[in-house]
């Protein structure tokens, strides 16, 4: 797949901008001379962002200056994944996925728009023992899936009632440099390299696993999709399925360290033990398959952890 970018000097905001796949997003879009705001939650960013930097939490309210601006391209990639029930944490779950998305919307200049790309996820699907198809059946386990879901439904009714340019993107197990640890492959791989013993689930559930490059690629080729792909939702996956015991005894055996204990941890509850794409909508709707396979990824993340050591 050729990459189209034609983005220099084009206003874009992406939203989430600190999170893992925000940062990979922005680094690439700046990259290409693109003129990026970013907004997160944190007031106390990095002091040596290279973009024009808003802090807000859009769970809590809109950004009604935001108007003012003419965005033609918007990346939601706001919220965390959380799979807590909703008696523990589940109302801040939901404005985090759901609600922030009802406040993005009413914060922006409508008119501007180009293209809107929102980040979904794989939790929105239900189990299944084969590969996922987008016209598979929704399944709200959880507090994040709900919202997810709910967000998805939010954005397919603004296409239909005021036509808004927006695609979504549903991506499986994202992985790469730069992931915070509590992710399965950093933690791994973080445990690993200190030689330390710690505790897994079984190791049984299959997933998708996705290199973060192979994921930017799509985000930004996406937002250059004609208008007859507007309202559409794409799987963005390698449609592989491998073991999380698998993967980890992967990163144990490049590594050299560490010990692993499998079934030390239960499985959360209402996980999905099966999770993988059809991704074939994807490739004959946008032209896009993945480049990196997970051998591949792997060196490559490890490699950034080793050097941060």
């Amino acid at each position: 797949m050729e990459i189209d970018y034609n983005f220099k000097n084009k206003e874009i905001l992406v939203l989430g901008s600190l999170g893992f796949i925000g940062k990979n997003l922005i680094e690439r879009l700046s990259g290409e001379g693109a003129k990026v705001t970013g907004i997160g939650r944190d007031t106390s960013p990095p002091i040596n962002l290279r973009y024009n930097y808003i802090a807000h939490d859009f769970s809590v309210n809109p950004l009604v200056e935001l108007k003012q601006k003419k965005f033609e391209y918007v990346i939601n990639c706001l919220g965390k994944i959380d799979h807590e029930e909703y008696l523990l944490n589940g109302r801040n779950i939901i404005s985090n996925n759901l609600i922030s998305s009802f406040n993005i919307i009413d914060s922006l200049n409508l008119k501007s728009l180009k293209k809107i790309i929102h980040i979904g996820s794989s939790d929105e699907y239900e189990d299944s023992s084969g590969p996922i198809s987008e016209s598979m059946l929704l399944s709200a386990e959880t507090s994040y899936s709900f919202a997810k879901i709910s967000a998805t439904y939010f954005f397919k009714m603004l296409f239909h009632q005021l036509n808004l340019p927006v695609v979504i993107l549903r991506p499986f197990i994202v992985y790469g440099p730069g992931q915070k640890g509590n992710r399965l492959v950093p933690y791994v791989i973080k445990n690993c390299l200190n030689d330390k013993v710690f505790n897994l689930t079984e190791g049984n559930q299959l997933r998708d696993f996705l290199f973060i490059d192979d994921f930017i690629d799509v985000v930004i080729t996406s937002l250059n999709l004609k208008s007859s792909l507007n309202g559409e939702i794409f799987n963005i996956a390698t449609g592989v399925p491998t073991s999380v015991k698998t993967v980890v005894q992967m990163i144990q055996d490049k590594i050299n360290k560490g010990t692993p204990k499998f079934g030390n941890h239960p499985n959360p509850k209402k996980e999905n033990q099966t999770l993988f794409a059809d991704n074939s909508k994807a490739f004959n709707l946008i032209g896009w398959k993945y480049k990196t396979d997970l051998e591949s990824g792997l060196d490559t993340t490890i490699k950034s952890y080793m050097n941060e050591k």
